[in-house]
C-alpha cells in the first residue's frame, strides 16, 4: 500500500509542476477538472492506510483509481500542448494476495460442498 501511495504523490507532484507550467492552454473546463482530479488524490493520500483487511483492499482499490485516473492526465495535458509532459508511469498491478486465493479456491469450492454434505449424510448414524 505503501509504494502505491509513493507512486501517486511522485506522479501528483510531476502532473502539478506540469499544470503549473502551462496554465494559460488550460481551457477552464479542464483547469476545473484538474482541480478536482488534485483534491480527489490529495484526499486519498490523506487517508491513512488501514490494518483492517477489508478496508485495506477498499483503500488499494480506491489508490489503484485514482492512480489510473492520475496517469491519464499525462495525455490530456500532452494534447492541450504542455511542452514538458512527462510519461505516464505504468500502471498495471499484480495481483492481489486474495486474487490468487480466489483462483486457487473456486474451483476446489464445489468438492469441499460435495464433502460437507456427504459428511452429513452418509456420516452420521
Amino acid at each position: 500500500m505503501q509504494q502505491l501511495h509513493t507512486a501517486i504523490q511522485v506522479d501528483l507532484v510531476d502532473l502539478w509542476a506540469t499544470a503549473e507550467q502551462c496554465k494559460a492552454k488550460l481551457d477552464d473546463a479542464t483547469q476545473k477538472a484538474w482541480a478536482s482530479m488534485v483534491a480527489r488524490t490529495k484526499s486519498y493520500l490523506g487517508d491513512s492506510p488501514s490494518l483492517n483487511p477489508l478496508y485495506a483492499g477498499t483503500q488499494l482499490d480506491a489508490g489503484r483509481i485514482i492512480q489510473t485516473e492520475l496517469a491519464s492526465w499525462h495525455g490530456k495535458f500532452q494534447a492541450a500542448g504542455c511542452a514538458s509532459v512527462s510519461p505516464a508511469p505504468d500502471t498495471t498491478h499484480p495481483p492481489d494476495f486474495g486474487d490468487q486465493v480466489a483462483k486457487v479456491a473456486a474451483p476446489t469450492l464445489p468438492i469441499l460442498l460435495l464433502a460437507v454434505l456427504a459428511y452429513f449424510v452418509f456420516g452420521k448414524k
